[in-house]
């Protein structure tokens, strides 16, 4: 059975076998419910490590809080290498998805 992680604000959540990742992070630049105004970028980011076991057809969706923007920007790294044409947005439903692929154990993402 998958372990389920939660995000900060416990919204949204991630399913994964059992040893599938570790160091699961979601961090935004400015913090949450820190104040901006229109028009103030904000740099947000979901990070984990692969722990013991290879991750097959692996891919990330994160729902976008309703007050912002779509993104201008969509980007993903794997060992500080970039994906590119990995990541998607979905606008009729604020979705962000990211298509991995094949993780390996010990990969960063």
């Amino acid at each position: 059975e998958g372990e389920t992680i939660f995000d900060n604000d416990n919204v949204s959540r991630i399913n994964v076998l059992e040893g599938g990742v570790t160091d699961f992070v979601k961090v935004s630049v400015p913090a949450p419910n820190s104040q901006i105004t229109p028009g103030n970028l904000i740099t947000y980011g979901i990070g984990f490590k692969v722990n013991q076991r290879a991750l097959e057809n692996a891919v990330i969706t994160d729902v976008l809080d309703v007050a912002l923007e779509a993104p201008s920007t969509l980007r993903v790294t794997v060992n500080s290498t970039e994906r590119v044409g990995t990541v998607t947005y979905e606008m009729s439903t604020r979705t962000v998805t990211a298509t991995l692929g094949t993780l390996n154990p010990d990969d960063e993402v």
